[in-house]
């Protein structure tokens, strides 16, 4: 048996929850999520001024610019922690707010640079 399944059982939900996955850290910054890209105005609103928890330390995200093109979308932000530090990401053109704090977080976790540029796009 066969049931349909409409477009709106699947927006905001990654493919690891649509398969049953429960530990959603797996799935920050992957890209997995059936998307529409959010508007550089609406992303700015949902990061800046925005905490996470990464290498043991809260991180306050300031926003210093988004710039998109026609294939990808760059993020330039300073990090106000114990320390701080200053990123551009380089994304995927329909990256979203999680996939940018999930980049961040997995950068200042494996990096102690003070400044970086970090393309997502070649990840795996």
């Amino acid at each position: 048996m066969h049931r349909s399944i409409g477009f709106e059982d699947f927006v905001g939900r990654s493919i690891g929850q649509l398969v049953g996955h429960t530990n959603r850290s797996r799935w920050n910054g992957a890209f997995t999520k059936i998307r529409s890209a959010p508007s550089t105005q609406d992303l700015l609103e949902q990061l800046r001024g925005r905490m996470i928890a990464a290498a043991g330390d809260s991180w306050r995200i300031e926003v210093y610019s988004i710039v998109d093109d026609s294939t990808h979308r760059w993020i330039q932000v300073g990090l106000a922690g114990r320390e701080e530090r200053t990123v551009l990401l380089k994304l995927p053109y329909l990256a979203d707010a999680d996939d940018a704090i999930g980049s961040i977080a997995h950068w200042v976790g494996d990096s102690s640079c003070q400044h970086a540029i970090v393309d997502v796009t070649t990840l795996d």
